[in-house]
Formats: structure tokens, C-alpha cells, sequence
């Protein structure tokens, strides 16, 4: 547990673009040479099929022989393959992440049309997909928050801590209010002990005082280590009129929660 709590602190730490990086998803359009020629269809397809691979050197290499063609003619024909739906979500997957990180020299603008890709590979089973896409849509901010939160109140363990590291490294970007309302929610219903420590460390990032009332819920946690790191954050950011003792009895933690919960509710009240 505390070794899954430094990692998870050290990643959320990282900016988006930073994390995708480590993780070595993003391929630079100038490394390598390039071709200005335009792809043929043949080869286009041949590339397509490539980036169903399940080596990542075969894929990434496809990545790097895309982004050697010029840009306009490439992007319009990746997000034309989007629209056509006929490849697998392997493909879609990985077309999404060339647009995610192949910016338009003129604006700088990010290419949103992979969006759907990335939320569906959020709740893939298969972990490739599922470490692209969490650390990509983080970069689109805001946006993509009603449906990650959706993904973290309803898919499998492992799509939930994506999601739960998604909702996180936004709120470290943005301080978006819906993405700490969607952890600070889901506390008191995850079944998952993981997940929700998870929950906690990420909701830590927001600033928000509406963050406390997630931190008294997870005082009621039944693991110790989640306890403590949300009293911590309580007392770090407040001043609670009541001690509160994680390791201390059922009866003396009720007690103490009930005391914090009309503290907080008399708190915001006044505000």
C-alpha cells in the first residue's frame, strides 16, 4: 500500500504532456527524416494495420512513419479513418493519440476528434489502451471530465483507478470543480480499498474547502492508512474544534466523525 501511494503521488504530480512523455507516448514530428510526399492508400492501410499491433516497437514505429508525411493531408485522412468506424479500437486508439500529440504548428491547437477513442479506451480491459488514453486526456482538461467520472462510477477496478488518476492529474491542471466533485463523491460508494486511497491522494490536489467534506467521509474509511491521510489534509488545511484518533476505536472514530460533520455543516453555513 504505501509503495501504490508514492507512485501515485509521483504521477500525479506530472503535467500531463510530462507524464505522457515518461510513458513514451509522444513521438516528436522532426525526429527521425522526413517525407513530404503524401502517404498512398496502400501504404496508409499497410500503416493502419501496423498500428493494430500488439508489439509495441511495430506500433511505434507506424507512429513514426505517419508523422514523417506532411501534416495536413495526414491529419484529414486520420480523422476521416475516426468518422469511417471500420477499424478495431487498437487503431482508433492509437490514430487518436497521433492527433492528441501532433499539435498545428500555426495555433498550437490540440485535435479533439480522437476524444470518444480515448474515453472507450479508458473503459478497455486491455492495459495498453487503457495508459494511452489516461495519459492523454488529461490534456484536453475540463471537457472530458462528465465522462471519465462516468467510467469511475461504473466500470471495472482497473478502468476505475484510471479514472481516478485521470480526475486527478485535471484537477492538478485546472482545479476544475467537477473533477473534484466527481472523487470527492465516489469515497463513501467505492468498494475497493486501493481505489479508494486512490481517491483520497487525488482529491488532496484540489483547493477547493469543498474537499473536507470528502476527507471527513473517508475518516470513516476502514483502512488506517486512508484515514490518516485524510485527517492530515483536514488539519493542513483547517482547524477542527475536535481531535481525531485513526487508530482509535469504532465507537471513539463515530463519535469524532459525527462532531467534524456538524462542525463542517455549521462551517460552510456561515460562509
Amino acid at each position: 500500500m504505501m509503495r501504490a501511494r508514492t507512485v501515485a503521488e509521483a504521477r500525479r504530480r506530472m503535467p500531463p504532456l510530462v507524464l505522457a512523455a515518461c510513458l513514451g507516448l509522444l513521438v516528436w514530428p522532426g525526429c527521425g527524416s522526413s517525407d513530404e510526399r503524401e502517404l498512398s492508400p496502400e501504404d496508409y492501410l499497410g500503416i493502419l494495420r501496423q498500428l493494430g499491433s500488439y508489439d509495441r516497437t511495430v506500433v511505434e514505429e507506424s507512429v513514426r512513419q505517419i508523422m514523417r508525411h506532411p501534416r495536413a493531408p495526414t491529419v484529414a485522412a486520420l480523422q476521416t479513418t475516426l468518422r469511417e468506424g471500420q477499424w478495431d479500437l487498437r487503431v482508433k486508439v492509437q490514430i487518436a493519440r497521433i492527433l492528441a500529440v501532433w499539435p498545428d504548428p500555426q495555433t498550437g491547437q490540440v485535435d479533439r476528434a480522437g476524444l470518444p477513442e480515448f474515453i472507450e479506451g479508458l473503459r478497455c480491459p486491455e492495459s495498453d489502451l487503457r495508459e494511452i488514453s489516461g495519459a492523454l486526456l488529461p490534456v484536453f482538461g475540463a471537457e472530458v471530465v462528465p465522462h471519465v467520472a462516468d467510467v469511475l462510477a461504473s466500470g471495472q477496478k482497473a478502468n476505475r483507478y484510471a479514472a481516478c488518476e485521470v480526475l486527478g492529474a485535471i484537477l492538478r491542471e485546472s482545479q476544475d470543480r467537477g473533477a473534484g466533485e466527481a472523487l470527492r463523491d465516489r469515497i463513501m460508494k467505492e468498494e475497493d480499498r486501493e481505489i479508494r486511497m486512490l481517491l483520497v491522494i487525488n482529491l488532496a490536489l484540489w483547493k477547493s474547502r469543498e474537499a473536507i467534506e470528502g476527507f471527513i467521509n473517508a475518516l470513516t474509511d476502514p483502512d488506517e492508512g486512508c484515514r490518516e491521510y485524510a485527517w492530515m489534509e483536514i488539519k493542513k488545511r483547517e482547524k477542527p474544534p475536535v481531535e481525531f484518533d485513526w487508530r482509535g476505536t469504532v465507537g471513539q472514530r463515530s463519535d469524532a466523525v459525527q462532531k467534524l460533520r456538524s462542525w463542517w455543516s455549521k462551517t460552510t453555513n456561515r460562509s
